[in-house]
């Protein structure tokens, strides 16, 4: 058999040599065809509504609701490997919210199929396989969100329902099964207003303060955030007409000056500090609260933006060198990712950051990891991350 022979011509070298480095200096050009830029992440689905980070595994869960294009679903991805590692599609009417619980399982909140009520479903890290689902509330108001313990220990989850249904739950991680917030031992098991009268007014994103134990929900729809010490659990009796204030139930006011109540609208937690993104007669607000304090410490006005959050959602680095809450939203520049002292609520200097690859009119979500100092951006149009080093 003759040999395959390959000669090249000088010339043709000469092309293909320019070709390479015309390839090579077009950063974006490469992303469909060659490598791919190290500051992207080509992923299996497209437009999740959150990015969940757990810094310390390095590991990023995306969750995808019933809007996009592969509805409810779930990613797992490597972020020092920048690979997908799992995908699952979930069987659920709607998803909200994900969070990890530790190396091996991690939670999101939903509402199944069937107009059965909400729940709280429990996953393998591994292989996004269910291993457990907790039903919470039943089909009125509107979905809540999750907070897990630093001890992994339980998961709280908040609903919106409504009157004597608006609520807060726990769920034993071991035991996959709800703790019941009053002393009789049969549902209905969230700690509500039928508990305790005027607690709650629309429950939205909740945290459990380890530092204090205390479970802390923020509302939409009042002027007040709800502050429930966690020793009341299981110590109150149902039907015996008990109604805030109680000792152990407090509100810190979201009122300041003559800023009349700044609504919690999308809140996070870090360094003991709650940062607030939120708005009063259509005026963008940033404002913090500390537990113990009566109410907002400091409050700034953005006139000249707005805050742009599709699933009331925020992020707090809270390293001291960094100590910052960032922000997705929008002004006349366009959308882009806001970085604010916690100190003081004042933009930093590198901020705001903007995506180098994902159109701004298609920022999807925004994740932050507090060990390499990044922000996550996904994309709504294209199956991919973004990566953008922020300044310490």
């Amino acid at each position: 058999m003759a040999r395959l022979r390959f000669t090249f011509s000088i010339p043709a070298f000469a092309v293909c040599l320019l070709l390479l480095l015309i390839g090579c200096s077009d950063d974006e050009g490469s992303v469909g065809g060659g490598s791919t830029p190290t500051d992207l992440i080509q992923v299996e689905f497209r437009n999740p509504i959150e990015i969940e980070i757990d810094p310390e595994l390095q590991l990023a869960l995306l969750l995808h609701d019933r809007s996009s294009p592969s509805g409810p679903a779930l990613q797992l991805i490597d972020l020092e490997a920048k690979q997908v590692l799992a995908t699952q599609f979930i069987d659920y009417f709607d998803v909200y919210d994900v969070e990890f619980i530790d190396e091996n399982q991690a939670c999101f909140a939903g509402r199944p199929h069937g107009n059965v009520g909400y729940a709280v479903y429990f996953f393998d890290l591994e292989t996004l396989t269910e291993v457990g689902e907790v039903m919470t509330a039943d089909t009125s108001g509107t979905h809540g969100y999750l907070d897990v313990t630093d001890d992994d220990a339980r998961v709280y989850y908040s609903h919106a329902g409504g009157g004597g249904k608006d609520a807060v739950y726990a769920i034993s991680t071991s035991s996959r099964s709800l703790i019941d917030a009053d002393n009789d031992g049969v549902a209905p098991f969230g700690f509500d207003n039928a508990l305790v009268a005027e607690t709650f007014a629309g429950p939205a994103r909740v945290f459990f303060d380890d530092e204090t134990e205390s479970i802390v929900a923020c509302n939409l729809n009042g002027g007040f955030v709800t502050v429930i010490d966690h020793s009341l659990w299981g110590n109150l009796q149902r039907g015996a007409d008990i109604a805030y204030p109680i000792p152990g139930v407090t509100r810190i006011s979201t009122e300041h000056g003559s800023v009349a109540d700044v609504r919690a609208d999308a809140v996070t937690f870090g360094a003991g500090i709650y940062g607030v993104a939120g708005t009063s007669g259509n005026v963008p607000y940033l404002s913090r609260f500390r537990i113990g304090f009566p109410g907002v410490d400091i409050v700034e006005p953005y006139t000249d933006r707005t805050w742009v959050y599709r699933n009331r959602d925020v992020k707090i680095h809270p390293r001291e060198d960094v100590f910052s809450m960032f922000v997705l939203q929008e002004d006349t520049s366009g959308v882009s990712i806001g970085q604010y002292r916690l100190s003081n609520l004042v933009e930093v200097a590198a901020s705001p950051y903007r995506t180098r690859h994902i159109s701004e009119e298609t920022i999807a979500a925004v994740g932050l990891d507090v060990i390499n100092d990044r922000l996550i951006v996904a994309d709504r149009e294209s199956e991919r991350l973004e990566i953008i080093s922020i300044s310490p």
